[in-house]
């Protein structure tokens, strides 16, 4: 077993979580002396070989939390069945939650606001903005719908999507468009092409659209600017459906019932592809674990207690790199839906991002005023990549999130 960073370092108790088939929370403490490995599968650890189950190499504890006046037994057969010191949480598909008022205030009305009505709702009597989804996944495709709705507004034009992408099908308010029409669709066709110039900045010869013309709008139009002023009511365009908000409440609830009264603090860490050289060769980078210790002490140091719940899509790495105190972590493996996934990260109380669209929206999408930290050096400086940026990236990140 190849080891780096801090594998092989005793780094003490975490927990994680997952929601059985009855809607129950279940709680696991686990002290890992290595890597917690997949249940049944043998490691050397000091020339003694173990079984890594939660009886030797990992010794765990099954907490019994009462919640919703059921207490939950103790497992003490509970076995890790994922290569990473995390477990799966999600929700039950029928198993149904009645909001409580820290929930609701995560909801949108049952109805859309006459203010997004208006911006939702395409009038195919003006001139129109067309707009094909790129390959990107979902935080790509909710930055092309949001600014194509700002431009829209912004120019006094209609809008058309003539593909649903990762992102209009999961929507509670998905636009008012004909896209059956076979005249919109020829529109679409023979309309003006532009494409921004820049990656990650706001362009504004986006706007300077000729007087009565119909356009194709191309790329991935990733800056607030775009729909700047208008920000609440697109909060409530990318609302999700019932359902998949219903699946992340039922985590969410779960949550703030076994730890009461601390506040939810949600952690993506975006890895993946961005962690391989090609990528890094370009200027991408990830979040190094000097960043977490550094932003985790800033929530510490402002609430008494705190939670961290921690996304992403390398939980290993996550759990050797981001340290609890005082088991304030709590790791989740990735759901096998993003929407709900990002729906979970959207309801906590505030937000730490490292980099990446899918983090970018989960933060955005949190109500109220939270605070969000991000990674500074997000990109490495004098690369090809930071050169698609503004100045400080002031028309990527919000002006009030926080640069660490």
């Amino acid at each position: 077993m190849s080891t780096n960073g801090n594998r092989g370092v005793d780094r003490g108790p975490f927990r994680s979580a997952t929601v059985n088939q009855d809607g129950l929370l279940k709680v696991v403490v686990h002290r890992t002396p290595e890597s917690l490995m997949a249940s049944n599968t043998s490691v050397n650890l000091s020339g003694t070989t173990h079984n890594t189950g939660l009886s030797n190499a990992t010794a765990a504890l099954n907490i019994s939390t009462k919640l919703t006046n059921i207490q939950i037994p103790i497992d003490k057969t509970r076995h890790v069945s994922s290569p990473t010191p995390s477990v799966q949480i999600s929700a039950p598909s029928n198993m149904s939650t009645k909001l409580d008022n820290s929930t609701k205030a995560n909801d949108t009305s049952l109805h859309p606001s006459e203010a997004l009505q208006s911006i939702i709702t395409s009038d195919p009597g003006k001139p129109m903005i067309c707009h094909h989804f790129t390959p990107g996944r979902l935080g790509n495709h909710l930055f092309e719908y949001a600014s194509i709705l700002g431009i829209a507004r912004t120019t006094n034009r209609s809008f058309f999507f003539p593909n649903n992408g990762q992102l209009l099908g999961n929507l509670k308010y998905p636009p008012v468009q004909n896209r059956t029409s076979a005249q919109l669709k020829a529109r679409c066709k023979s309309a003006k092409k532009k494409w921004e110039k820049y990656l990650c900045r706001y362009d504004n010869h986006l706007l300077d659209l000729e007087k009565g013309k119909d356009y194709n709008l191309f790329d991935y139009f990733q800056s607030w600017v775009y729909f700047d002023g208008i920000q609440e009511e697109i909060r409530q365009a990318v609302t999700f459906s019932d359902e998949i908000v219903q699946s992340a409440t039922v985590v969410i609830s779960r949550l703030k019932t076994a730890y009461p009264n601390t506040t939810l603090v949600g952690i993506h860490n975006r890895r993946g592809d961005l962690a391989k050289k090609a990528l890094r060769r370009h200027g991408y980078l990830t979040a190094p674990p000097e960043f977490f210790k550094k932003s985790m002490t800033y929530f510490r140091e402002r609430f008494s207690r705190v939670l961290f719940v921690v996304l992403g899509e390398d939980s290993l790495w996550s759990a050797e790199n981001i340290h609890p105190v005082n088991d304030d972590v709590i790791f989740l493996e990735p759901n096998s839906s993003p929407t709900v996934d990002m729906q979970i990260l959207s309801m906590t109380d505030h937000m730490i991002r490292t980099v990446g669209t899918f983090g970018w929206w989960a933060a955005f999408k949190i109500p109220g005023r939270p605070t969000v930290v991000y990674l500074k050096d997000f990109v490495k400086k004098g690369s090809m990549l930071s050169k698609l940026y503004s100045a400080n990236a002031q028309d990527y990140m919000l002006p009030n999130w926080i640069a660490m």
